[in-house]
């Protein structure tokens, strides 16, 4: 018996099938979760009799195979005439019957008596796309691939200019403002800002985007950025902490602190996973985790919980997201998102470390 199979090398089945010689029976069980489509469990199960389960619909009798098409916003639902599915009603369906291999199962959460719907949707929310497909709906991913399209992301962009003033901003998010920043450095990454805020729907909203190229001269960018958080009086800044950035986060802090009010300055750090945030100094160091904070972001672009002005503004900076892919680390054993070389990505971390931060905000403002 064999858990996470999908993990081990794809010639060990035949060396451990080799200790049950002797045995009459030799039954092998293997289970686990098929993180990506060429991995040893995806392999075995395709070569399976492949049980899927599938639910007849009462409203249009079509057999419907429980999956992402099928998430209503309370129930399971039919994609083709939404009438309501009960999972418990299903049968399994083989894609391969005549398989001599052995038998396969595919189970995911939509079937199980344990899981709501409630409970699904959010995992959706919260979990990055791969990690959804892969722990939620149990279907394996394919790497290398764009995590979005120009086409998803521009059905997120609002007809609404860049805000120029905080008049521009709704009233009652005015004083919730919250700056990201992702901070230049080498020849090619520039620095980049997003100005928005969550509201109670928690979608994050950016009022406006602004860049400066790595050859801009770096006191004049950090006195570009003061202006723009002294007009739109930005109290809370999330700012990319590696390396020259916790310099660069001082020296911004201590030109607002000019302005009369200390700042709220947030020092992101990317990690493996999400920590809690620590005091350090007189900012808040934040240890996040890269892959699950950057597919949660991809997540909520497909599911248009990130609203952008108007594509004749923020089209340049839209490139900075579609340009991400998937990649398997064989060393850490995870999915990583990376960036072509000749690309750049720096809209993307700005808005990733001022979304987290915003709507850390927003979850206590509702408690």
């Amino acid at each position: 018996m064999l858990d996470e199979f999908q993990d081990l090398a794809p010639t060990a089945l035949p060396v451990l099938s080799e200790t049950m010689s002797h045995s009459d029976k030799r039954w092998i069980v293997l289970a686990g979760t098929p993180k990506w489509i060429d991995n040893p469990l995806e392999t075995n199960y395709r070569s399976s009799t492949a049980n899927e389960w599938h639910v007849t619909c009462g409203g249009c009798g079509k057999e419907t195979l429980l999956g992402e098409k099928t998430l209503g916003l309370r129930v399971l639902q039919c994609p083709s005439c939404q009438h309501p599915l009960d999972p418990t009603l299903g049968r399994w369906i083989a894609r391969n019957p005549q398989s001599t291999w052995g038998d396969g199962y595919s189970i995911n959460h939509l079937m199980v008596a344990w899981m709501r719907v409630a409970d699904i949707l959010e995992r959706q929310q919260h979990y990055d796309r791969v990690t959804f497909l892969n722990e939620v709906l149990g279907q394996p991913t394919t790497l290398g691939d764009h995590l979005i399209t120009r086409e998803e992301i521009e059905r997120c962009c609002e007809e609404r200019p860049f805000a120029q003033k905080l008049e521009d901003v709704p009233a009652m998010f005015q004083h919730q403002l919250v700056m990201g920043v992702d901070w230049g450095g080498g020849s090619r990454s520039g620095t980049v800002a997003v100005l928005g805020y969550a509201d109670q729907q928690r979608k994050f909203n950016i009022v406006r985007l602004d860049r400066w190229q790595p050859r801009d001269d770096g006191m004049q960018i950090m006195e570009q950025l003061f202006a723009i958080c002294r007009r739109f009086r930005v109290r809370v800044i999330a700012a990319d902490a590696n390396g020259n950035g916790s310099i660069n986060n001082r020296l911004l802090f201590d030109l607002l602190m000019k302005d009369g009010t200390p700042p709220r300055m947030w020092g992101i750090f990317y990690g493996v996973d999400t920590q809690p945030p620590q005091p350090h100094g007189v900012m808040t160091q934040w240890v996040v985790g890269r892959t699950p904070t950057i597919g949660g972001l991809f997540t909520r672009i497909k599911m248009q919980l990130l609203r952008f002005p108007r594509v004749t503004e923020s089209g340049p900076f839209l490139d900075e997201f579609t340009c991400e892919l998937a990649e398997f680390d064989e060393g850490m054993r995870i999915v990583k998102y990376s960036k072509p070389d000749d690309r750049r990505d720096d809209a993307l971390h700005a808005t990733n470390y001022g979304e987290l931060v915003a709507m850390r905000m927003q979850s206590r403002l509702q408690q």
